[in-house]
């Protein structure tokens, strides 16, 4: 999966291409094009992050977004871990993963995206769980 920060990088090249060329209009449409895209796609992002939540319960992590909750019991905990792309490394960011034990990884993990000092918190919610895990056996 491409990050935002994949397409900006991108997208600042291609403009810087065009200057190269002498391209001036062409890097002018392409800038305000490229810079309204990055604007929607950041207020669509905005909404959904502010209706997204992460609760690590006693036996249990609950993960709400607007539309949808996904619960995974500690016991039931195959893997966790974190991600990062290349631009998410430049803005000290990136993903955390809750993998469970059964059913499809991809849609029956939790994904938590964008992470602020994501090796820290990395941290934190790994002890957190392992605790758990060894308090529910």
């Amino acid at each position: 999966f491409i990050r935002m920060g994949d397409y900006l990088i991108f997208g600042i090249l291609i403009i810087l291409l065009m200057l190269s060329t002498k391209q001036i209009m062409a890097a002018l449409i392409c800038t305000l094009v490229f810079v309204a895209i990055v604007m929607l796609v950041l207020k669509g992002r905005k909404a959904k992050v502010e209706n997204t939540t992460c609760t690590l319960y006693e036996k249990k992590a609950v993960y709400k977004t607007k539309d949808k909750e996904k619960v995974i019991e500690y016991k039931d905990i195959k893997d966790i871990g974190y991600y990062q792309t290349f631009s998410q490394k430049i803005f000290n960011i990136g993903d955390i993963r809750i993998y469970p034990d059964s059913g499809i990884l991809i849609t029956a993990a939790i994904n938590m995206t964008n992470v602020r000092n994501v090796k820290e918190e990395y941290e934190k919610v790994k002890e957190i769980i392992q605790k758990q895990i060894v308090e529910n056996r």
